[in-house]
């Protein structure tokens, strides 16, 4: 099971956590979260990155008005 959810994690593009749930079976997030929660940091990066090209994006539209 741990092979298949760092699989579902370090999927491109990354499995969401609740789907990640749903897959293996667990009763909740938390579940989840205890068990593969250091497989997890990968996506903070991924956050950041998209967060920062939406308010690059809107910054260069702020621009054009």
């Amino acid at each position: 099971m741990h092979t298949c959810a760092a699989l579902l994690i370090n999927a491109d593009p990354p499995a969401h956590p609740l789907a990640v749930m749903k897959r293996l079976g667990h009763s909740s997030i938390t579940v989840t979260y205890d068990t593969y929660g250091h497989l997890f940091p990968t996506l903070e990066g991924a956050l950041t990155e998209s967060l920062d090209r939406s308010y690059q994006a809107a910054q260069i539209a702020g621009r054009r008005c």
